[in-house]
């Protein structure tokens, strides 16, 4: 076979009569003649064939382009054209425009609550174009429970693409103000300024500049950037003048602020300024212009209780018994029947301190059958903020068992309380290690509030070491926070106090706490001591000596001075906190000779006379894992005096002992019994079951182990008969006995267990009737 090729620069063909040849693309033809070699003749049309390469290969672009356009359309919010594709100098702004096909994406994605699909489209279309400001303005938001850092360094990169947004500057505002960061806000305000137009921007930023500069008290430049501020639009006129009045608060120049004041009292001006009124009011002691400003905030949101809140405290900061007390009476008389609102004024009161006024608002929350569980707590709160860790563990029992009845979402501040509470009054390293993990779990809910009061918590406790720890971690969550800042400068400013006392002699005599025997023998003579001596406060303050200076010779003797806070803690407190130190001691690995330490604490306190707590203390040691055989014939060595076999003899003897023990709320000692009871059954329980179920329920109730009493409760229920009878005796028992909010909760467990049964119904009718008050 030969080949033949001949260009032809023709843009048309020349085509003889008859031409049979192969045509390509009209432009390329073939024409074989047929010898005994074959000859391909190929006759190419240069010119023609490059115009159709030329046209096919438009063509496939455009056609490339249409099926990535239809590719990408098919996904929804998309918002490439087709031109951005097809046209080249367009595609600068194509990754931008698929990033923000990405973020709307995601955006719908959580209006949907699809909220992991969300935060992966948000981020990967954030990435691609990090000038949207809606999709950096919601990852920030999402950002913000689990890494707030992460979320202001997200919003001030924001500011490279768009410094002059609204949006953008006030939410970044906002988490300056809550993150407390005021010196790296000061500096990024002052960077935005020197480049803002005149505008709504530019006086949000003056504003903020004014504000950072009082609350980092530095009042001279916040009197001078306060003049410098820009006309403010009539919207912004009240903004500005509270501005002024809080710089003369701040700067002790309230009489200056007093002329022109009862201007300000119309209807038109806002409650904002109506409230700096009120702070001016307070701070010249003047009462009747604080009167008129109350006055006209609740006649202007009469439902509403932040002025009523507004009133208490003012009233409170001028030291005015009476209106206060006729505030939180009218308070009351409001929103009786108002969970949230009765909430609110709790809180309030904690943060005035006012334990009395906390007690008041769970009496109205009882009288409008809410739950008191929430006050409970607000007491502990209170006694820890004073470091009243006593106080705090005995107001702990009367509610820590029912932490693990609330829902998830509303258990992490209980539980938290509950772990501050227990860590402030041992401070052992488990302790501390507790309340660390329970706020590393939740970092969601772990505000930096939160951090802020376990550190003040803890040094009012003594335990520096602890605040120290927690302050560290605070720090890795909220690294530019100035509380927490201050707080680990404090922090470290005391431990090289502590240093330097140390190798002074004249102060390590200067103290009760500073000087700390040499050996830890000789630790544990000084606190048996003082703990014989029945000196249980200067023992208390021993212990948290040791613990917080952390003497060379502790680990040695860590067992041995646990075992001597547990017998504190009977002695000091009361049998509950006993034994829940006791277990506290014993859940950790302890080897033998630690546990025979426990033991010999129960023996000091049955030569005490306490045998009640010694018997706990031995019940609790002999249950426990750790008991080895020379454990229990140490315990038997010990013959304490057992009166269980008398209190099981019978169903008389039982009955009455539970009837003794419930009468003299010795709930310990009743839990004690029906463990007893539960371990060695006795003969006749099979027949006076009913009456040790009702007595049981009573006794759970008591220790506000409200689960565990409504599993006891529905056994009587649901047996019928004598047993059923007795659970509706014991619902009537205690409405006679003025007990009317657990009998409701009672009665109401009877009726979800009996659904229609006409003695139920009457038996909650009865329960929820109004009581008789008075004589």
């Amino acid at each position: 076979m030969r080949l033949q090729i001949k260009l032809n620069r023709s843009l048309q063909r020349e085509l003889a009569p008859g031409d049979r040849r192969l045509w390509l693309l009209r432009s390329v033809a073939l024409r074989i003649e047929r010898h005994t070699n074959p000859l391909w003749v190929f006759e190419v049309y240069h010119r023609r064939l490059l115009l159709a390469l030329g046209v096919l290969a438009l063509v496939g672009y455009f056609l490339l382009a249409t099926a990535l356009y239809v590719w990408l359309d098919r996904k929804p919010h998309n918002q490439v054209a087709w031109f951005d594709l097809a046209a080249p100098w367009r595609w600068s702004g194509l990754q931008a425009k698929r990033g923000d096909t990405a973020i709307e994406a995601g955006l719908e994605q959580l209006r949907l609550r699809n909220y992991p699909d969300a935060f992966y489209q948000l981020r990967v279309g954030l990435a691609r174009s990090p000038a949207n400001i809606e999709g950096r303005l919601t990852l920030a938001r999402l950002f913000a429970g689990s890494d707030p850092t992460r979320a202001l360094t997200l919003l001030e990169d924001g500011l490279a693409h768009a410094p002059g947004d609204e949006r953008l500057v006030a939410l970044l505002l906002e988490f300056y103000t809550v993150l407390q960061v005021q010196e790296r806000a000061l500096a990024t305000v002052d960077r935005l300024l020197a480049t803002a137009p005149q505008g709504r921007v530019r006086f949000m930023l003056e504003r903020a500049r004014v504000t950072l500069l009082l609350q980092l008290q530095r009042y001279s430049e916040a009197e001078a950037a306060l003049a410098a501020v820009s006309a403010p639009a009539a919207a912004e006129e009240a903004t500005w003048r509270s501005l002024r009045l809080e710089l003369l608060l701040r700067t002790g120049r309230a009489a200056q602020a007093r002329p022109g004041l009862d201007a300000l009292l119309a209807d038109g001006t806002p409650a904002l300024l109506l409230r700096q009124v009120g702070e001016v009011a307070v701070a010249l002691d003047d009462a009747a212009l604080l009167q008129s400003v109350v006055r006209r905030l609740q006649a202007r949101e009469p439902e509403a209780p932040g002025p009523y809140l507004f009133a208490i405290q003012a009233w409170h900061r001028l030291k005015r018994v009476s209106p206060q007390a006729n505030a939180e009476r009218e308070y009351l008389q409001l929103f009786a029947g108002n969970d949230s609102a009765l909430q609110a004024l709790a809180a309030l009161a904690v943060n005035l301190d006012q334990p009395d006024l906390v007690n008041r608002v769970r009496q109205a929350a009882a009288s409008a059958r809410l739950s008191q569980f929430a006050y409970r707590v607000h007491l502990t709160e209170i006694a820890l903020r004073r470091g009243d860790t006593d106080t705090a563990m005995r107001t702990l029992r009367d509610w820590e068992s029912g932490v693990e009845t609330l829902p998830a979402q509303q258990r992490f501040y209980p539980e938290f309380i509950r772990r501050l509470a227990r860590g402030a009054f041992a401070g052992t390293p488990d302790q501390v290690t507790s309340v660390l993990g329970h706020l590393a779990a939740n970092r969601f809910q772990a505000r930096l509030q939160i951090y802020d009061l376990a550190i003040t918590v803890f040094e009012k406790s003594g335990h520096a070491a602890a605040a120290d720890q927690l302050a560290r971690a605070g720090l890795q969550v909220y690294p530019y926070s100035a509380p927490l800042l201050a707080a680990g400068q404090r922090l470290a400013a005391g431990e090289a106090a502590r240093a330097a006392t140390a190798v002074t002699s004249e102060a390590a005599a200067s103290g009760p706490e500073a000087s700390l025997p040499l050996t830890g023998p000789l630790a544990l003579a000084e606190l048996d001591r003082r703990l014989a001596a029945d000196e249980l406060a200067p023992a208390r303050d021993f212990l948290r000596a040791v613990r917080s200076q952390r003497p060379a010779w502790l680990p040695a003797f860590e067992a041995a001075v646990a075992a001597r806070d547990v017998e504190l803690t009977f002695l000091a407190i009361d049998a509950i906190a006993g034994r829940t130190a006791a277990r506290s001691y014993l859940d950790r690995h302890r080897s033998e000779d630690a546990v025979l330490g426990l033991v010999a604490v129960t023996g000091r306190l049955a030569g005490r006379g306490r045998l009640t707590d010694a018997r706990l203390l031995y019940d609790e040691i002999a249950a426990s894992p750790a008991a080895t055989g020379a454990v229990t014939a140490a315990l038997s060595a010990l013959a304490l005096p057992d009166d269980s076999a008398t209190q099981t003899a019978s169903e008389t003897a039982a009955v009455a002992a539970f009837d003794r023990f419930i009468a003299a709320a010795d709930w310990a000692q009743a839990e004690r019994l029906l463990r007893q009871l539960r371990d060695k059954p006795p003969e006749w329980l099979a027949a006076g079951a009913s009456e040790v179920k009702t007595r049981e329920v009573v006794v759970r109730l008591g220790l506000d182990q409200r689960p565990l009493a409504l599993a006891a409760l529905k056994e009587l229920v649901v047996k019928g008969g004598a047993a059923r009878g007795a659970a509706f005796r014991l619902v009537r028992d205690m409405l006679a006995r003025g007990e009317q909010d657990q009998a409701i909760v009672l009665a109401r467990e009877i009726l979800k267990l009996l659904p229609g049964d006409p003695a139920a119904t009457r038996l909650l009718q009865e329960a929820e009737a109004p009581r008789p008050t008075g004589p």
